[in-house]
């Protein structure tokens, strides 16, 4: 690929000579732009990328701009931030037998954290670098067998989820379960024994609380029957109940909704209550 850098004026009444870079005749294919700012950095890049198109139109380039000052016809941008959805996963391991595995990736991870955080000491070393490979081997991949360093293959018998590389919230989540095996003294199926307990007793709680919901509503449609009023509550009261269903069936998938205890308080202060897990049939006299 030949392109054209620019012109060089040799002398007076001497035409410019262009200067081109030609990358079958260079050592390698790098180069390097500097100068102060202002003096047409970002401006030298686009040609120089506009000069590459014109030559292949396939060629693809991937600019890393920490400024946002590049902006490119038909660019397709990938933002890296701490709210962004996407990014790099320090845990990802090589598959390489000889340049990758699973220490060399808990080495780098180590070096990170010392590098942008408080220098570790020992025995934080220590617990880093066994809370990691213990991570690596639950995922399936184990520090000993270069062949479990790869995606495709899991040596992990009759595992449930498809076989992926651990992340930070991983480590988080995996040192936390750690940390209450140690404060309890027991074993991993104790701890998650003891979850499923707390989840069940939380279910059983809000099941209790409906069903409180629901005998106040009860009672105040009671009241209200038979009136032009009791037709309109009802018929709001429905409305209602088919979103507080919408936002239980979110709940359920892990999303937000509204929790039953804000429920309660809307059930106090007006008649249909917002979060009744039932719907109402109505029915109506003529008044």
């Amino acid at each position: 690929m030949r392109i054209k850098f620019g012109t060089e004026k040799m002398g007076a009444g001497v035409d410019a000579a262009p200067i081109y870079w030609d990358a079958s005749r260079v050592m390698n294919g790098h180069f390097t732009i500097v100068g102060p700012s202002g003096s047409g950095k970002t401006t030298r890049l686009r040609r120089l990328m506009a000069g590459m198109s014109l030559i292949n139109p396939d060629v693809r380039f991937i600019f890393l701009d920490p400024h946002g000052d590049m902006r490119i016809q038909g660019e397709s941008v990938v933002r890296f931030s701490e709210t962004a959805n996407v990014g790099l996963n320090p845990l990802r391991i090589s598959e390489d037998p000889d340049f990758g595995g699973v220490r060399k990736r808990v080495k780098f991870f180590l070096s990170l954290m010392n590098r942008f955080g408080r220098q570790l000491g020992d025995r934080q070393v220590y617990a880093v670098e066994s809370l990691l490979t213990d991570l690596y081997a639950k995922a399936g991949f184990l520090a000993d067998e270069p062949e479990t360093w790869s995606l495709e293959f899991d040596p992990r018998r009759g595992a449930v989820n498809r076989k992926r590389y651990p992340t930070v919230a991983d480590l988080r989540k995996f040192a936390q379960h750690k940390l209450l095996q140690v404060f309890l003294g027991t074993s991993s199926e104790c701890v998650h024994a003891l979850d499923d307990l707390s989840k069940r007793f939380k279910d059983e709680e809000q099941s209790k609380e409906a069903r409180t919901i629901i005998e106040e509503i009860t009672g105040a449609v009671r009241q209200l029957e038979g009136t032009r009023e009791a037709v309109s509550a009802l018929e709001e009261l429905n409305k209602r109940v088919q979103s507080m269903q919408r936002a239980l069936q979110k709940e359920a998938k892990g999303q937000e909704g509204p929790t039953l205890a804000s429920s309660r308080t809307s059930v106090r202060s007006c008649l249909p209550a917002s979060s009744i897990p039932w719907r109402v049939e109505m029915r109506s006299t003529a008044c």
